[in-house]
């Protein structure tokens, strides 16, 4: 599929979640052996965000901000679309809402949650410490489930 054809994809059915891996990436590579780290399940991606439409994407990187889809688009990124292509006009509405109001936040209501990353690896890694976080920041998985969980 081309960048064209896949922003296309992901426009039309937006929103939809996006998971991502840059290969040689150490961030990605190393989020991914952490997230695998005693579970039965294997992570494939390092990276969630928003497709938001329009050839956007909401994502948390230090700040939660709009990028262009485009630039995951690349040889070194694996990309996933994760789409429900049923979803209802208010409910498509909501979870537009849900991103809107997270990017209109202060910045930092949209700072990331990088005590809540070590938190993860502590878990994953000794069993304790997952809930080690700043209350009211987040990480990418963590803020974009939260657009859907309603």
């Amino acid at each position: 599929m081309t960048k064209d054809e896949f922003i296309r994809v992901a426009d039309r059915y937006a929103p939809g979640i996006l998971l991502t891996y840059t290969y040689g990436n150490f961030l990605s590579r190393n989020i991914v052996r952490v997230s695998n780290r005693w579970k039965r399940d294997r992570h494939e991606y390092a990276h969630a965000m928003d497709a938001i439409g329009f050839g956007e994407v909401a994502t948390q990187n230090t700040f939660y901000v709009r990028k262009p889809l485009a630039s995951y688009l690349h040889d070194s990124t694996r990309v996933k679309l994760w789409i429900v292509p049923d979803l209802t006009g208010d409910t498509k509405a909501g979870i537009l809402a849900r991103i809107a109001d997270e990017l209109n936040a202060p910045w930092f209501r949209r700072m990331y949650d990088a005590p809540g990353l070590i938190g993860q690896w502590l878990g994953n890694t000794i069993g304790v410490g997952h809930k080690l976080n700043v209350p009211g920041i987040h990480y990418c998985s963590e803020r974009t489930v939260r657009h859907w969980a309603a």
